[in-house]
């Protein structure tokens, strides 16, 4: 399986890249993070062109081919087992690739929320958009646990 998780902002130096990079390490499956950043501007864009910004970016990193999902507040909430069974269900149906959208500060657009196949919640707590990078590779790395059988998920 090939999942491509598509996310504006750098890790850089943050705490969270080694969190992150634990994770992958430990998954089968081929993961790709792309890290998508705006140019700098030197005027303060307003949240809605901001988002119509980001948006832009992330499709235009987006392979057409993927299955599509968009991490976003408004989205079904899967227990562990059941975000396994998810991902089992795209293995099987045979998509090139799946990809995670990770929007900014101010979520994501309109056209990539229309444009997923599916739309997931982490839960109701809102968490830094970094954070939610390594929660999703926790997840994915559970969900690989779990179908292998492997005793990671209690």
């Amino acid at each position: 399986m090939n999942i491509n998780i598509i996310s504006i902002g750098k890790f850089n130096n943050s705490d969270f890249k080694q969190s992150f990079l634990t994770y992958i390490n430990r998954i089968n499956w081929q993961i790709n993070l792309k890290e998508l950043e705006l140019r700098k501007h030197n005027n303060k864009s307003n949240s809605q062109i901001t988002i119509a910004k980001e948006e832009e970016l992330i499709l235009k990193n987006l392979d057409k081919e993927s299955y599509l999902i968009a991490l976003d507040e408004k989205g079904i909430q899967f227990s562990s087992v059941e975000f396994s069974r998810f991902l089992q269900d795209r293995l099987l149906e045979a998509h090139k690739s799946i990809a995670f959208a990770i929007g900014g500060s101010n979520g994501l657009g309109k056209k990539i929320l229309d444009k997923s196949q599916k739309k997931i919640s982490l839960g109701k707590m809102t968490f830094p958009h970094m954070m939610v990078r390594v929660i999703l590779a926790e997840q994915i790395y559970r969900s690989q646990a779990i179908l292998s059988g492997h005793p990671y998920h209690k």
